[in-house]
């Protein structure tokens, strides 16, 4: 670990993305614990080392351990995208919070978070985030979403191949 705090806090959050995503609860709620105690006390710092981004990690680590309903809570207090560190972050949140609240059976606020995600991603190039989409938005009411995520990965693909591999 880092003698800096906001290194140390950058640190934390990835500590906790990673836990999150292999399920480990415990390492990640104590990860992201720690992650907040030092932005309180130092302040954020960085993209990584923010409330925004934080959040996001919460919301996506809560899923992956099991705990739904308390990421769909979480994801229903989403500030707002202009907080967000950067563009990507937005979308980023933005599907995040579509997937906490479709589990949670919310498919219109569902909808509206993918959609906006979609169009971030869109409008940015991010096709991991398009995948996110198609894949999250199962749900029945949600498959016009998923169409439109699938549209345009597809117009994404289309238009590298025309342009070449080095585009």
């Amino acid at each position: 670990m880092s003698d800096d705090e906001g290194e140390r806090g950058q640190t934390f959050v990835l500590l906790a993305r990673a836990a999150g995503e292999s399920g480990d609860l415990e390492m990640h709620d104590e990860a992201a614990a720690s992650a907040e105690r030092i932005m309180d006390a130092s302040g954020p710092s960085g993209i990584l080392f923010n409330p925004f981004t934080l959040r996001e990690v919460r919301v996506r680590g809560l899923l992956r351990t099991g705990r739904g309903l308390e990421a769909a809570e979480l994801a229903r207090s989403r500030p707002s995208s202009g907080e967000a560190p950067a563009p990507q972050w937005a979308a980023i949140e933005a599907v995040t919070s579509a997937e906490a609240l479709s589990r949670a059976g919310d498919i219109v606020g569902a909808r509206v978070l993918y959609s906006e995600g979609l169009s971030l991603a869109a409008r940015l190039g991010l096709p991991h985030q398009m995948q996110r989409v198609a894949r999250g938005a199962v749900e029945p009411g949600l498959g016009d979403v998923r169409a439109d995520a699938l549209a345009h990965l597809y117009e994404l693909t289309r238009d590298r191949k025309a342009v070449g591999p080095l585009a």
